[in-house]
């Protein structure tokens, strides 16, 4: 959601890193961490922890 307001208010920079952060950054090394702890719940679980850990972070960016 933060990821389509910061592209409608033409803020792209922000929204690119909201990008960037969700699916490349945060997500790959978090499936493969719970996957080693977890199994294969913890792929699935890693995906609401990293939704969580990125809206925070938007959050934090779009008060700026």
């Amino acid at each position: 959601m933060a990821f389509f307001c910061c592209h409608v208010e033409k803020k792209g920079t922000p929204s690119f890193c909201i990008a960037l952060l969700r699916y490349v950054i945060v997500i790959i090394p978090a499936a493969f961490l719970f996957g080693k702890i977890l199994g294969a719940n913890g792929v699935w679980l890693a995906f609401p922890v990293v939704e969580a850990l990125t809206a925070v972070f938007a959050i934090i960016l779009y008060q700026r």
